[in-house]
């Protein structure tokens, strides 16, 4: 969640997150003009502090959507539902183990 006011820059450093808050500044001063009758700041700042939260749960979401995905699969149906075999083989270190295919996740050799 600290990735919306803090990135890293090319040097490696830690700094504040311009990007993301130009990017939003803009998406806001679009609807604005946009929508001429809510051009007021309390509007602007309401609209700026929600996007602000709604980015900071999708990033929640995408980090712990794959571990929550695999507790909910798991509950469903055992410890193989969701994930189906797939009829070609492994290559690379693998070679002759069959692949289960996940939808999210990908291909993973076991």
């Amino acid at each position: 969640m600290g990735q919306i006011f803090i990135t890293y820059s090319d040097s490696g450093g830690r700094q504040f997150n311009f990007s993301e808050f130009g990017g939003i500044s803009a998406a806001v001063a679009i609807s604005m003009a946009y929508y001429p009758e809510n051009r007021s700041a309390s509007d602007a700042i309401s609209k700026l502090g929600l996007q602000i939260a709604l980015d900071a749960g999708g990033n929640v979401l995408k980090e712990f959507w794959p571990q929550g995905q695999r507790r909910c699969a798991t509950k469903r149906g055992g410890e193989g539902a969701g994930i189906t075999k797939s009829p070609r083989r492994a290559v690379s270190g693998n070679i002759g183990k069959d692949c289960t295919h996940h939808p999210l996740t990908g291909d993973r050799c076991d």
